[in-house]
């Protein structure tokens, strides 16, 4: 079935995802090996566990690159970049990580209009091997304190496409701020895209991803092994 997109709507997207801020390093294997990282996937952490591979990382002289992040992020920054304009949410700290990546999107012309709580802003080591292969090691934060009342029902009203990020659906207030952007998107005209982001989330929520595909996705974007997974094929 064709998806039919409403272009006189002001925004392109509006995002809903992890507000995490990544420390990117391009690494070895055997550097995931030291660490006990499983290759290719993400891997939640604790601050302890974090500073210990950030610490190797100083040891060993690789360079760690700081960016704003989260998968929903990443795609409307991308978009920004290529001259769209979309709107993010995305729960964030009042911290000094929470002030550079709320600077950071507002750089490159995203609309981030979020109030930060109180807390620790989610930060994300991503460790990139020489086939390109990408593995993390997240520590939420304050990103799953993301809540109902922090979707903009006018944003979404304005936006071609809502876009949800899977990696929300783990936890119960970004679950339940996701199940509200998608309802306001299907009542507003409004399409909605969603992403599966990781295996072990149709682990966890398979029926659950099946339903919200059934009553909500225009579009959904996902690898193959999650496609395997999805459709028990």
């Amino acid at each position: 079935m064709a998806v039919k997109i409403d272009f006189d709507k002001t925004f392109d997207v509006y995002a809903v995802g992890n507000a995490l801020v990544d420390n990117v390093a391009f690494v070895e294997d055997d550097f995931l090996q030291g660490i006990g990282l499983q290759k290719g996937i993400m891997t939640l952490a604790g601050d302890s566990e974090q500073q210990a591979a950030l610490g190797k990382l100083t040891d060993q002289g690789v360079k760690v690159h700081r960016a704003s992040g989260g998968s929903a992020c990443n795609t409307v920054y991308a978009m920004a970049q290529l001259g769209s304009k979309s709107s993010y949410i995305g729960k964030i700290a009042d911290d000094t990580q929470g002030d550079f990546y709320a600077s950071d999107l507002q750089k490159v012309g995203l609309d981030y209009q979020v109030k930060p709580g109180s807390g620790q802003t989610g930060t994300c080591l991503v460790f990139t091997t020489p086939d390109s292969e990408r593995s993390m090691q997240t520590n939420l934060g304050i990103s799953i304190q993301l809540a109902p009342e922090d979707i903009s029902e006018s944003r979404i009203a304005e936006s071609k496409i809502a876009y949800i990020e899977g990696y929300l659906w783990d936890a119960d207030s970004p679950r339940a701020a996701c199940e509200k952007s998608m309802q306001i998107a299907k009542e507003c005209g409004t399409l909605v895209a969603i992403t599966f982001s990781d295996p072990f989330l149709l682990t966890r929520h398979g029926d659950d991803f099946k339903r919200i595909t059934k009553e909500y996705a225009d579009i959904v974007f996902c690898n193959l092994e999650e496609a395997c997974m999805f459709s028990g094929k």
